[in-house]
């Protein structure tokens, strides 16, 4: 017999003489709580599951008390998030067993090595322990946490939507759209039933991309290796767009050029986007041509502002998964999308002439490449820590 199962008999033996001798043992000690943190497709997970529980249960029936809590559900990630807080637990450990709120067994060593015989000594008295679950101000640590996640989380989705507003592939866009109702003499009242559909119509296209987009990567809550493989490609593939974009800013700063941009739309998607508009605002029905414009010209921009939107859905599906939670997010990040081009349309209303909007395009194109620069990398941050 090892080690760990002759002191598991002993601390049997301990628990039948103190219970023979004298009044039974929760009359004296509490009876252990033990908090099981584990996910699917876990190896230890599934060892200790079927290892450790069941020896646990043999040797100590009805002399424990156990919480099996899957970190795949975010109250109880909250839950070890706030353990990790005031314990020290490793971050990166995936089962995890914790005693009575203060003894952390976070290493398939430790709980082979050590749980059971902790375990006994609890039970029997060997060691003093309190023995009371985790404190009232538990609770607080994990709302905390919990508002901290949410903050973080609207903070980012913010800033995503309205640097992807001034993306450049977003910005050409509208200047050419604006440039056509120039061309095509739409002013006043017209200009603003063109603009109120085009808004509308993309706001809303936007939308159910990203919900569309959301319920396909939610699939990946089921399969927690394919999720963190996910995640981890999103990170990787966040920071390599963050080196593209300062390349870009670079360039772009040295010369001027468009074509050394490398992040853009490509050449077909740009004269599909520029024969869409032409051919949509050349209908006497201005109202019904800027939705479909609006419509076809959202579905192919994605090609390029799909950089931001589909990391940040990822940021969003890390942080909660209810419906409402989602929309919440998702009208959010489209509000501050279309803002940009709101503030367009209001200024050409007012007279603005093509040539200052694609001048002032020109200007920013540094700038915007550096602030997805910035937003790559602080997506790729919060994913990694969410």
């Amino acid at each position: 017999m090892n080690t760990r199962g002759i002191m598991a008999s002993l601390g049997m033996v301990m628990l039948t003489l103190s219970c023979t001798l004298g009044a039974p043992p929760d009359d004296r000690t509490p009876l252990p709580h033990v908090e099981f943190f584990y996910t699917e497709g876990c190896e230890t997970c599934y060892r200790v599951d079927h290892e450790i529980l069941p020896l646990l249960e043999a040797h100590y029936p009805g002399s424990y008390e156990l919480s099996r809590l899957d970190i795949d559900i975010e109250r109880n990630y909250l839950r070890l998030a706030a353990y990790q807080e005031r314990l020290d637990i490793d971050e990166h450990a995936t089962s995890i067993l914790v005693v009575n709120g203060h003894r952390v067994f976070d290493s398939w060593a430790s709980i082979d090595g050590e749980f059971m015989d902790t375990i006994g000594q609890i039970v029997s008295g060997t060691i003093e322990e309190p023995g009371v679950p985790p404190d009232p101000a538990e609770a607080l640590s994990v709302k905390r946490l919990a508002r901290r996640v949410r903050n973080f989380t609207l903070a980012g989705v913010a800033l995503a939507g309205l640097i992807d507003g001034i993306n450049p592939c977003a910005i050409s866009t509208l200047v050419f759209f604006i440039s056509m109702l120039s061309v095509m003499k739409i002013q006043g009242h017209r200009l603003v039933w063109a603009g109120i559909a085009f808004c509308v119509t993309s706001f809303l296209t936007y939308m159910a991309i990203g919900f569309g987009l959301f319920r396909l990567l939610y699939l990946f809550v089921g399969f927690p290796l394919m999720r963190r493989g996910l995640e981890w490609t999103m990170i990787v593939a966040l920071l390599v767009l963050a080196l593209l974009s300062l390349r870009d800013a670079r360039r772009y700063h040295a010369g001027g050029r468009a074509e050394a941009i490398t992040l853009k739309l490509p050449r077909r998607v740009t004269e599909a986007i520029h024969t869409v508009t032409r051919n949509g605002l050349s209908t006497h029905r201005i109202l019904w041509g800027s939705v479909l414009t609006s419509f076809m010209v959202t579905i192919l921009e994605s090609v390029c502002t799909g950089q931001v939107y589909v990391p940040t859905l990822v940021l969003v599906l890390r942080s909660g998964k209810s419906v409402p939670l989602v929309l919440g997010y998702l009208l959010l990040y489209n509000t501050l999308f279309i803002l940009p081009l709101v503030l367009a349309l209001i200024l050409a209303y007012h007279g603005t002439r093509t040539e200052r909007f694609v001048r002032w395009s020109r200007e920013n194109v540094v700038p915007s490449k550096l602030a997805l620069a910035a937003l790559f990398i602080a997506l790729a941050a919060l994913i990694a820590m969410l």
